[in-house]
């Protein structure tokens, strides 16, 4: 582990220059702002570790990255996505959003922590262990999809026609974090979302809270 660590000390400002490269790219999922550009990069930067990388694009989807490298028993799932947010509202940012910039030792900009950061830590924590180890010991693929900030519309639909790209022994999602004690998070669940328009009647007409301890309460219904 020395060895791994002394690589990545070495190659530290070059990880964080390719990370500035990659938020530098507008990649805007709502608007379709730069989704081809950005996924061409990602493409190019799998294909610098070896991957064997194919490119879908299911329904007029963004380009949805399928990648594969490494042998061994044992195959692992990765998931991100190259997609973010707008950088609405403009007014509250204090450096340009996709101009990233340091200050007080953290990275600023639209995409740093979701979801280009974690992407590209993975690619280069694989980069590093080749370098210092050689060969992968599992099978890793990657699903890398331009979709996510909107919901993933067309990832159902893939995952449908491509199900044995999904087999794995285990999956790795697309965030990694710290908690506010510097310990790192491991997340075994998530608990979804589920939107509902609920409609009730209770009354004919509205009536005045006061009347809310005799008169059947909508909320309460």
């Amino acid at each position: 582990m020395q060895r791994f660590q002394a690589y990545i000390d070495a190659n530290r400002k070059r990880y964080l220059d390719e990370l500035r490269v990659f938020c530098s790219q507008p990649s805007v999922a709502a608007t379709g702002e730069g989704l081809q550009e950005m996924a061409a990069m990602v493409q190019t930067r799998l294909q610098r570790l070896g991957a064997v990388v194919r490119r879908y694009e299911v329904g007029g989807s963004p380009p949805i990255l399928y990648a594969e490298l490494g042998q061994g028993a044992q195959t692992l799932l990765v998931y991100n996505h190259y997609d973010v947010q707008p950088a609405d509202p403009l007014d509250e940012w204090q450096s340009p959003p996709f101009q990233p910039q340091v200050r007080d030792g953290h990275l600023y900009g639209r995409g740093v922590a979701d979801d280009k950061g974690d992407l590209l830590c993975r690619l280069q924590a694989i980069e590093a262990y080749q370098e210092v180890f050689g060969g992968l010991p599992l099978r890793v693929k990657f699903l890398i999809e331009g979709e996510e900030e909107v919901g993933s519309p067309h990832l159902r639909t893939f995952a449908e026609q491509h199900a044995d790209f999904l087999e794995a022994d285990g999956c790795l999602w697309e965030g990694g974090e710290k908690d506010s004690a510097g310990r790192f998070v491991l997340t075994l669940g998530v608990k979804g979302i589920c939107y509902l328009d609920l409609s009730v009647q209770t009354a004919r007409s509205d009536l005045h809270s006061m009347w809310g301890g005799i008169a059947p309460n909508a909320a309460w219904r």
